[in-house]
């Protein structure tokens, strides 16, 4: 870190070069300078994308935490936002657990969604996808046949209630 420096990286075609300290962008890896102030404007208009040392922190720490977020999810965590799914959709909640899955099994399923980088935002889909397809997930002839029609957000909540995968945990 430079602070009161830029970072400068690549953003696709530059047309020319500009001097600073070599590096490697923290959240990426990728190749980049630290360039000084007076050389912001002067890196943009060569194609650069440059960004302050207050930007390159904060999306290094939130790579970080996206990276690890299926390790941080833990069984009280998965509860509160049950908790906040059913003041919106209580049926829904209440139909899925824990009649179809436990609370370990959704924080299993959550857990294979962040590991592989899907959002949980749309917790609503995420519930109904399991509700919907809990009973047959766990019937290995039929997976071809089911998931090949959903979108792929919802394709990985059914591999991830698969007994195969989740077994591996």
């Amino acid at each position: 870190m430079k602070p009161g420096h830029y970072l400068a990286m690549e953003g696709g075609t530059i047309t020319g070069q500009v001097e600073g300290t070599e590096t490697t962008e923290p959240a990426f890896g990728l190749p980049a300078i630290w360039i000084s102030a007076n050389d912001k404007e002067r890196a943009e208009m060569l194609g650069y994308t440059v960004v302050d040392a207050a930007t390159v922190l904060a999306t290094h720490i939130t790579e970080l935490v996206n990276g690890h977020a299926h390790e941080m999810l833990n069984r009280q965590e998965v509860q509160n936002l049950l908790d906040l799914v059913t003041k919106d959709q209580p049926k829904l909640v209440d139909e899925l657990v824990p009649n179809v899955v436990n609370l370990g099994g959704i924080q299993k399923v959550l857990q294979g969604l962040l590991r592989e980088r899907v959002s949980i935002r749309d917790m609503t889909t995420v519930l109904e996808t399991m509700a919907d397809y809990a009973k047959v997930i766990k019937q290995p002839s039929s997976w071809l046949s089911w998931y090949a029609n959903l979108s792929p957000a919802l394709w990985w909540v059914n591999i991830w209630m698969r007994p195969e995968v989740s077994r591996h945990w």
